[in-house]
Order: C-alpha cells, then sequence, then structure tokens
C-alpha cells in the first residue's frame, strides 16, 4: 500500500513523550494568531491535508 500524504497521522506521527511544555504552547499560538497561521499549516492547506483537532505540536525534548 502506499503512503497517503493527505492522511495527517500517517504524514506527523505523535509522541506524547516529545511535545512542548505548556509554555511554548502558549507562545507558538500567540504567533499563529498574530501570524494568521504558520508557514507549514498553510502549505498542508494547499496539499488538502486536514489537520487533526488534537494540539499535534510535538519535539523532543530528548532524542528520540
Amino acid at each position: 500500500m502506499m503512503f497517503n500524504y493527505q492522511n495527517f497521522d500517517e504524514v506527523f506521527g505523535f509522541d506524547p513523550d516529545c511535545s512542548y511544555d505548556d509554555d511554548a504552547v502558549a507562545e507558538i499560538e500567540a504567533n499563529r494568531k498574530h501570524l494568521e497561521g504558520l508557514f507549514i499549516e498553510k502549505v498542508m492547506k494547499l496539499l488538502g491535508i486536514k489537520r487533526r483537532e488534537l494540539s499535534l505540536l510535538t519535539t523532543c525534548r530528548t532524542p528520540c
């Protein structure tokens, strides 16, 4: 089966152990509102990739 680039979960995996802390999320959300969306969100919209309602702003605090 081929990779479905239009499926958010297939494109971006979520690991709850690798996520931003609450302060970082609040700052990102404030910047997102100020900039009227993040660059990647605009690209995803153009590609037809739908974002899940769950906040999926992730990064690794420790090497994953």
